[in-house]
């Protein structure tokens, strides 16, 4: 299993366009080889995101085939 962790440090005027923007992601429970992904807000404005994923290979080939197109 692969686990992916994501902090990101957010402006406080961008939180909601960020929350936003992270709804797209929603999609990913139907990628191959996709288990779960959990987030949340920590202190002062810290987005943070775990994925989890089947191994590194489907993950690979989402980055490569499937992400931001």
């Amino acid at each position: 299993m692969l686990i992916k962790k994501i902090i990101c440090h957010v402006k406080e005027e961008m939180r909601e366009t960020f929350s936003s923007g992270q709804e797209r992601w929603h999609g990913l429970r139907d990628c191959k080889g996709f288990v779960a992904q959990y987030g949340g807000w920590s202190e002062e404005n810290v987005a943070m995101i775990v994925g989890f994923w089947k191994n590194r290979q489907i993950y690979a080939r989402f980055m490569n085939e499937e992400h931001d197109l």
